[in-house]
């Protein structure tokens, strides 16, 4: 285990590598979110503009120390490092009508993130890198973000795959509103369009060495 010095908010190895804490993590991810949005609702959205049907689920990461200047994931970590990856639920607020912000968010409706870890390297599952979260929505909050906190222990490629549950307000399972996470490679306004302009289908993949 790396021990650490702390100076002031921030985190310092020995090796002198900066570590950051999940707050930290959801702040800058927030932020760049929020301008992505504020980006797309400033050219229009049009009504076919939105996410397909009612809300879309992203993953980005895993970073390791994302503060400014914001960096790109990091792809390759060491053994014992800890990584995080942004989970971002957004709920369409622009089409249909009623959207689904105005319905599921003003409900306060309950949802879950669930994610597992495979190591393709050994051909293993990483038990210790899963997990699952649980949380409401917020009236008036159309995207939601959840820091997940890895520490892998062992070497070789790791993907991470993130799964999305949106329940009824009796907390049983709502069948259409499941999903899983698409890989977001930066925040810019198409994450707020159809297609794939800045995001492909796979999982969160990285490489831990020694």
């Amino acid at each position: 285990m790396t021990s650490t010095a702390t100076k002031g908010e921030v985190a310092v190895s020995r090796s002198g590598s900066v570590e950051v804490t999940a707050e930290q993590v959801r702040a800058a991810v927030e932020a760049r979110l929020q301008a992505a949005l504020d980006e797309a609702r400033a050219s229009g959205m049009p009504q076919t503009a939105g996410p397909a049907l009612w809300w879309d689920m992203y993953a980005y990461g895993p970073f390791k120390a994302p503060l400014a200047p914001f960096p790109a994931p990091h792809q390759i970590v060491r053994l014992g490092e800890t990584v995080y990856i942004a989970s971002i639920l957004y709920l369409n607020e622009t089409y249909p009508y009623p959207t689904a912000a105005d319905v599921l968010a003003t409900f306060g409706m309950p949802y879950s993130i669930a994610w597992d870890t495979n190591n393709v390297t050994s051909l293993t599952k990483e038990t210790n890198l899963a997990g699952i979260l649980h949380r409401n929505f917020v009236p008036g909050q159309s995207w939601y973000v959840d820091i997940i906190t890895l520490t892998p222990e062992h070497e070789g490629i790791h993907e991470v795959n993130l799964r999305g549950r949106i329940t009824g307000c009796n907390g049983e399972l709502a069948p259409p509103f499941a999903g899983y996470a698409t890989l977001v490679f930066e925040f810019d306004s198409s994450l707020f369009t159809l297609g794939s302009h800045s995001r492909y289908q796979g999982p969160v993949r990285f490489d831990v060495y020694r």
